[in-house]
């Protein structure tokens, strides 16, 4: 935007610049998670190798496969990775 000066040149004015709002804070830092089931998972640790004999099939989600430990009785379920591995989350209390 230019603006007149009295003496007949002319001057540069700054647009005013954006608003100022403050963010609320946030209400958890459960890092990575998904809702599947209802529930709240949460991100439980680095990626594991997908071992055909250790995992089964347990459901899906958003077009991707989940899995569960073969044989145990645990609030984890797995989702693979680009990477070719399943990332663990767990059940949220």
């Amino acid at each position: 935007m230019i603006a007149s000066v009295g003496t007949g040149g002319t001057t540069a004015v700054r647009p005013p610049g954006p608003a100022i709002e403050t963010v609320r804070r946030p209400r958890s830092n459960d890092g990575v998670w998904i809702e599947l089931l209802g529930a709240k998972w949460v991100s439980a640790g680095p990626g594991v190798p997908l071992r055909a004999f250790e995992f089964v099939r347990v459901g899906e989600y958003r077009g991707f496969p989940v899995f569960a430990r073969q044989g145990l009785n645990e609030e984890i379920i797995y989702l693979p990775t680009a990477a070719g591995l399943l990332v663990p989350y767990k059940l949220k209390p």
